[in-house]
């Protein structure tokens, strides 16, 4: 949260508007900075009234007002469908067309069926605004939805203060523009947090009425399952809400009474039929949820991508991956094995660089404003001026800031309180946390992917601006006998962090398949090399496989190809060990050799043959190579391969014979000149992401 607070400062730091908007965009910008602070004192105010305002007139206002708004919204700003949102809704049209409604084999039909698809069915395939509507509709039930959950957790004071949070949130307003699967989920999880809410309520009564707490906490764990299939949250949610009943359930039943103690248990029974009931519904269901054959392998490949230090979490950067690394992976068993290589030999071989890493990726994910580099609610809008663009730009900034702030600061609150807070905002913790780490550690980046935090981040906000914190209202609050809890959990994270390192490091070795990095080289020219510090420079030089021009023949669209030139300097920043490059330190002559070799110790795992990707330049000619590369094991050739390696730049090669079990062997690649250099030519090889594989026919 403090990296996110940090990207949105970036974003908002570097705002700038055109000098021919004068001072109107200095003075737009100041207004907007002001109406952002007044909406956040306002909230504080209402936080800290001692009785609320009237309920039922400040719920009515809330959700009239809030229809305005959005409305105004929808009307006025149009902008253009694009990406994944444009597909949803044309996925929804072909689901019409075909009479289809059950058996998706794309998440694009999934995500498809419970809003877009009926809006279609009803009014047609160009009844564009009637999904805004719909939309508008959504955010509406959400604002109550929170407001009823806030009243449960603090009373009406923070409800309203949290409710108002929410309906300013700049990001959820715009996805009412576009057809939004973000917003679609947030409906759906924020509907089963309610039920569980009114479950948990219902159940920690005096004189509980069983067959309805039951009957709701069933109702939340389907929506819950409702929700995993709309936007893949609902078993997170689940989880998260098991975990927080049971770490309540363990301390209660320890510093409570008996009657503590039958409250805790309570929870737990209310959480555990949530979680039962969404296990139910998932393995009864065969109609709505996603299934397709092809999707482990294409999740894998997407981890792959980003597990290891390489990737970036962007869509166009997995497009050029797979491009590059799909030949040979096209079983879940293999692109498994190769997201093991790709994710922990990072953490074992440079775990400073990959927290690096992981520390811009956070940046990014948790930058709670408009992301520029994707363009995706406010693309293209038609009937507003520049201006007014940018204007909603900049109070998504203005906005982000201080709702990360002081996100971060409710946070820390709680994390320092000596007593243990409500369930339901336990869970909520736990949900963001669980989804940030799958999305930090092997998948996208885009700050949408982490939705729920504006509504998680609503309720802590509004209880950190009360006179207290929340506290439990179902009887299970406890006074935790440390002095400060957010300590230990500091100084146990810190612990774990490092003995993660060492376990992956000491337990994945180069026969469990670790990428090989630790590389010398031997070059035996006629000229012998003036610069001393060359095998160093190779080891530091910049990758070259993934640029513009190498790209060309792979033939991927223009938008996959904008970002390119970023890939070498990252690669080399943050995962200089997948790649090594070969060149000679001088200019070669006939005869001439570069060896690049490692030493290798392969167990009885059953990993020994050796597998590489390489890539050289295509300027090299193929019908008269002037080097060619071999594979040495133990100083034994073996088949020859030309640069370019038959044409392709880029190839996938596997040395099948050569290692045997519970030995150490010497692996060196062999770079040959058969001919003197040319005046023209600077060739080079680079070897990609050599490591150990299972012995198979077909590798």
């Amino acid at each position: 949260m403090a990296l996110g607070i940090l990207g949105t400062y970036r974003y908002a730091s570097g705002f700038e508007l055109p000098a021919s908007y004068g001072t109107t965009g200095g003075l737009a910008a100041l207004l907007i900075t002001s109406f952002t602070i007044g909406i956040f004192l306002c909230c504080w105010y209402l936080a800290q009234r001692r009785a609320p305002l009237n309920p039922s007139w400040y719920v009515l206002g809330l959700v009239l007002g809030g229809a305005a708004l959005h409305l105004l919204l929808i009307g006025v700003v149009k902008p253009q469908w694009g990406t994944d949102h444009l597909r949803y809704w044309e996925y929804a049209q072909k689901l019409v067309e075909q009479g289809q409604y059950g058996g998706f084999d794309r998440p694009y039909y999934a995500r498809s069926q419970f809003i877009p698809y009926p809006i279609i069915k009803l009014f047609g395939p160009d009844a564009t605004f009637a999904l805004k509507l719909a939309n508008v509709a959504l955010l509406g039930a959400i604002q109550i939805g929170l407001y009823d959950i806030l009243r449960r957790l603090r009373g009406h004071q923070v409800a309203q203060a949290g409710s108002l949070l929410f309906l300013a949130a700049p990001l959820p307003a715009y996805s009412a523009m576009i057809p939004s699967h973000d917003l679609w989920g947030l409906f759906f999880l924020t509907m089963s947090i309610w039920a569980f809410a009114c479950a948990l309520g219902a159940a920690t009564k005096e004189k509980p009425a069983r067959l309805l707490w039951v009957s709701i906490a069933i109702a939340s764990g389907l929506l819950a399952y409702i929700a995993e299939v709309q936007r893949t949250v609902g078993m997170v949610l689940c989880a998260s809400i098991l975990a927080a009943s049971v770490l309540t359930w363990l301390v209660v039943a320890v510093r409570q009474s008996k009657t503590g103690r039958r409250m805790a248990i309570r929870t737990l029974t209310v959480a555990l039929i949530c979680v039962g009931s969404y296990l139910a519904a998932s393995a009864l269901d065969e109609r709505i949820k996603l299934r397709s054959d092809d999707r482990p392998v294409l999740m894998n490949m997407k981890f792959s991508a980003n597990a290891g230090g390489m990737g970036n979490g962007k869509s166009d950067w997995f497009a050029r991956f797979k491009r590059r690394f799909s030949n040979g992976y096209s079983t879940p068993d293999r692109t498994a094995d190769l997201v093991k290589a790709s994710g922990l030999s990072s953490w074992a071989l440079e775990p400073a660089d990959r927290g690096a890493a992981l520390a811009a990726h956070a940046e990014r994910l948790f930058s709670l404003t408009y992301p520029r580099d994707w363009n995706w609610l406010l693309r293209n809008p038609n009937g507003i001026s520049g201006l007014t663009r940018e204007a909603l730009v900049f109070y998504c900034d203005a906005y982000g800031l201080l709702f990360g702030l002081l996100l971060l600061l409710g946070t820390l609150k709680l994390a320092i309180d000596r007593r243990s807070p409500p369930v339901i905002l336990a869970s909520g913790a736990i949900l963001i946390v669980a989804l940030a780490l799958p999305l930090l550690l092997v998948f996208e980046n885009k700050p949408y992917n982490i939705f729920p935090i504006w509504l998680v981040g609503s309720f802590i906000i509004s209880c950190f601006l009360a006179r207290r914190l929340a506290q439990s209202s179902d009887g299970n609050a406890v006074q935790l006998k440390l002095p400060n809890p957010a300590i230990g959990g500091a100084m146990l994270l810190v612990v774990a962090g490092v003995a993660i390192h060492y376990a992956i490091k000491t337990t994945y070795t180069v026969s469990d398949g670790r990428i090989l990095a630790e590389w010398s080289f031997r070059a035996h020219q006629r000229i012998s090399a003036t610069d001393l510090s060359w095998q160093q420079k190779l080891l530091d030089a910049r990758p070259e496989a993934f640029d513009v021009d190498a790209l060309k023949t792979t033939r991927l669209d223009d938008m996959y190809m904008r970002t390119a030139p970023e890939d070498g300097d990252r690669i080399r920043r943050y995962a200089g060990h997948v790649v090594t490059r070969m060149e000679f330190p001088e200019r070669y002559s006939r005869g001439d050799t570069l060896e690049l070799f490692t030493t290798v110790c392969t167990s009885d795992s059953g990993r020994k043959q050796l597998e590489f990707f390489a890539y050289s330049p295509n300027a090299i000619p193929d019908e008269n190579p002037r080097l060619l590369m071999d594979v040495a094991v133990n100083g034994r050739d073996s088949n020859d391969f030309s640069v370019p390696f038959t044409g392709k730049d880029f190839q996938r090669f596997v040395l099948q014979k050569g290692l045997s079990d519970n030995a150490c062997h010497e692996i060196s690649f062999r770079l040959r000149a058969t001919a003197d250099a040319r005046d023209d030519l600077a060739p080079f090889v680079e070897i990609w992401m050599p490591r150990l594989i299972y012995a198979s026919p077909d590798a």
